[in-house]
């Protein structure tokens, strides 16, 4: 096993982490929000599309075709020192999408992702992080790396949303 092989697993195994951990919301439950101040499911699944996007294009991943306006929605809080609000203050659905543009979005951008992933090599991994994100990620590797780690992350704020909605525990 290389190193590509183990980062294509991590980042495997969060999306299917996150499509279980939605699977039975309904589009009402995706603007549940754990406590005041935090993120809705809704938002948090288009973060973590627009981050993706970002990060793989540092590997040469192909970016997306996003709905209009969608980029501007999941934006807060995006970058390393941003000082922006890091969530969304609307819960109108109208404001978002429905939950499977979301998760199409996500296997969308991870095909992407992947695909860039298979060009590499191992030596490319090595190479340092351009950018800013070189702060918490030195080389493209641990870039790499942050895709699985930063979704899976973020499945732990839907977890929390999930006891509060009274689903059941999944893991």
């Amino acid at each position: 096993m290389t190193s590509k092989d183990a980062i294509g697993s991590a980042i495997g195994v969060s999306l299917k982490m996150t499509h279980w951990l939605v699977s039975d919301f309904s589009d009402a439950d995706m603007f549940v929000r754990s406590c005041p101040d935090t993120n809705h499911t809704a938002w948090i699944l288009g973060h973590l599309v627009i981050a993706e996007i970002g990060q793989g294009s540092t590997i040469g991943a192909t970016p997306i075709l996003l709905p209009d306006g969608f980029r501007e929605k999941h934006m807060g809080g995006m970058g390393v020192g941003s000082k922006k609000t890091p969530w969304n203050d609307s819960d109108d659905p109208a404001d978002f999408w429905p939950k499977e543009t979301y998760l199409n979005l996500l296997n969308q951008v991870r095909v992407k992702t992947i695909e860039a992933l298979d060009r590499t090599t191992e030596e490319m991994l090595a190479q340092p992080t351009p950018g800013p994100m070189a702060r918490i990620t030195p080389r493209l590797i641990d870039l790499m790396v942050l895709i699985a780690v930063h979704q899976s992350f973020h499945t732990g704020q839907i977890s929390a949303i999930r006891r509060k909605l009274g689903k059941p525990v999944l893991f």
